[in-house]
């Protein structure tokens, strides 16, 4: 559960910070960042709007939502990394269990 928390934690981080990338004009490992920050984010409806702060909420992510908080000051790279972790390691984990 703890590796799902990380998950959607990181996401979270991930998709408020998306904007701030300016992927529109990335280019060289920049846009390697941006393609795959939203593979983590492909899950979302529509990307936060400018300006939105998500916050903690206690519906519908509240572990999730906490773990946004913590990962807050990360950068792309990290919360990419952490998002990819959290994911591989609660499927692998529920698979083998």
């Amino acid at each position: 559960m703890v590796a799902d928390m990380v998950y959607d934690g990181a996401s979270l981080a991930l998709r408020q910070s998306f904007a701030s990338l300016r992927c529109g004009a990335a280019v060289g490992d920049m846009a390697d960042v941006c393609d795959k920050a939203r593979v983590v984010l492909a899950h979302f409806p529509q990307p936060i709007a400018a300006g939105e702060t998500a916050g903690y909420s206690l519906w519908p992510s509240p572990a999730g939502s906490f773990f946004d908080l913590l990962f807050s000051g990360m950068g792309p790279r990290e919360l990419i990394f952490l998002a990819h972790a959290g994911f591989w390691t609660h499927s692998s984990l529920v698979l083998i269990f």
